[in-house]
């Protein structure tokens, strides 16, 4: 008898099956050996989504503005200012528009003391053509007048302070001075017992000559000389 004896057909069917059998449990056992281990990487956070999960952005921060704010503008004050008393200057506008005191007007021709017995008189007022040489100078109508003075005592006199001024017209506009022709300018001192003498020439319109003031300030605070009076055209 042979030492490879034939099997009967039963026992084979039986083999085959339980291999079957074997297989199929290897097959599950491997599905799930491989169904936990992504179970398990999900777990852990080692797989990652198919599909992203989008995260609300956050919302921008508003934008800090470094300007100052605008300051709103002060409402304007309703109170109303105290009513202040107006009068009308009696003295008379100086060269810049500043009032001067005044003596009272005199004639043209009158002859007055200006101060420590020095007297002052006009002389030759007349009309001529002024001419313009000195700065802000315009040529035209103008008037030219002398002043003299006169020193009775025993000191000289300084009249380095005299001032003199012109003004026409009721409304008294100053008059603009001149260097000609035929202006001089009076001396600084006036020797005692002598006499010193300067001529004037102003700009006067020929139709405000009606009526001209010349004023004549010698010393500051001290009421000023005004000759008043028409002037010839």
């Amino acid at each position: 008898m042979s030492t490879h004896e034939k099997q009967p057909p039963e026992l084979g069917g039986t083999r085959r099956t339980r291999n079957v059998v074997l297989l199929a449990v290897a097959a599950v056992v491997v599905i799930g050996l491989a169904t936990a281990g992504i179970w398990w990487g999900v777990a852990n956070g080692s797989a990652s989504s198919p599909v992203a999960a989008e995260s609300p952005s956050s919302p921008a921060p508003a934008p800090h503005s470094s300007a100052s704010p605008t300051p709103s503008a002060p409402k304007p004050s309703t109170a109303k200012p105290a009513p202040t008393a107006t009068s009308k200057p009696t003295a008379q506008p100086g060269a810049a528009g500043a009032a001067l005191p005044q003596r009272e007007p005199i004639a043209l021709s009158t002859k007055t003391t200006v101060d420590k017995g020095v007297t002052v008189t006009m002389s030759k007022l007349e009309a001529v053509k002024g001419e313009a040489s000195g700065p802000g100078e315009v040529a035209g109508p103008a008037i030219r007048f002398t002043l003299v003075f006169a020193n009775p005592g025993a000191a000289a006199y300084g009249s380095q302070p005299i001032v003199v001024n012109a003004y026409y017209g009721q409304d008294n506009t100053p008059a603009l001075p001149l260097s000609g022709p035929g202006a001089t300018t009076l001396a600084a001192s006036i020797p005692a017992h002598s006499s010193a003498s300067a001529t004037y020439v102003f700009t006067v319109p020929e139709d405000q000559r009606g009526s001209v003031t010349i004023t004549v300030d010698y010393q500051a605070g001290a009421p000023a000389i005004a000759f008043q009076g028409a002037a010839p055209k």
